[in-house]
C-alpha cells in the first residue's frame, strides 16, 4: 500500500493485519500504485511529482525524471525484442500533458497521442497484455477508447 502523507510503501506479511514501511523515499504526494505484469517485487508510482519505479527485491526506488507529474500508470506488452513490459502513462513530460509510453521501463517516454486526442477526463490507461501497442483509456462518459500504432 502508499501511504501518500509521508511518501511511504507499506507491506504487510500477514494479509493486512499489521503493516511495515518497506520504503520511505517517496513523495508526500496522493497517487497510483500499480504492480507490474508478471513481475514480483517490482512496483511504479504515478503521483504528482513524477513516476517512481521500484524494486522491493533490492530496496531500490529509481525517479523516472522525463515525467514530471502522472495520474495513471498501466502496462501492456513489451514492445518486439524486449522483455519487460510496455510502460502506459497519462501526464507531463517536457510540459506537455498527454499519454506516454515506454518500452524500456521508464529510461525513455514516447507520447502517443497528439493535441487534437486529449479526450476528457481520462481515468485509467492500460496496455493490452497481448498486443504491443495497444493501449486503453478509461474516460468519464465517453467510454473506453482504444488506440492502436498506425
Amino acid at each position: 500500500a502508499f501511504e501518500p502523507q509521508h511518501g511511504h510503501l507499506l507491506q504487510s506479511a500477514n494479509g493486512g493485519a499489521r503493516f511495515s514501511i518497506a520504503l520511505s523515499n517517496l513523495p508526500p504526494s496522493p497517487g497510483e500504485l500499480r504492480a507490474t505484469m508478471g513481475r514480483t517485487q517490482d512496483l511504479w508510482l504515478a503521483c504528482g511529482a513524477g513516476v517512481y519505479h521500484m524494486d522491493l527485491r533490492h530496496r531500490h526506488t529509481r525517479r523516472c525524471h522525463a515525467i514530471e507529474a502522472a495520474e495513471h500508470i498501466g502496462f501492456g506488452r513489451g514492445a518486439p525484442g524486449r522483455s519487460y513490459p510496455a510502460v502506459y502513462v497519462v501526464g507531463t513530460c517536457g510540459g506537455i500533458y498527454g499519454f506516454y509510453r515506454s518500452v524500456d521501463a521508464g529510461t525513455t517516454w514516447a507520447r502517443i497521442n497528439d493535441f487534437e486526442h486529449q479526450f476528457f477526463s481520462i481515468s485509467c490507461i492500460i496496455g493490452d497484455p497481448r498486443i504491443f501497442g495497444r493501449v486503453y483509456l478509461g474516460t468519464s462518459g465517453r467510454g473506453i477508447i482504444v488506440g492502436d500504432i498506425i
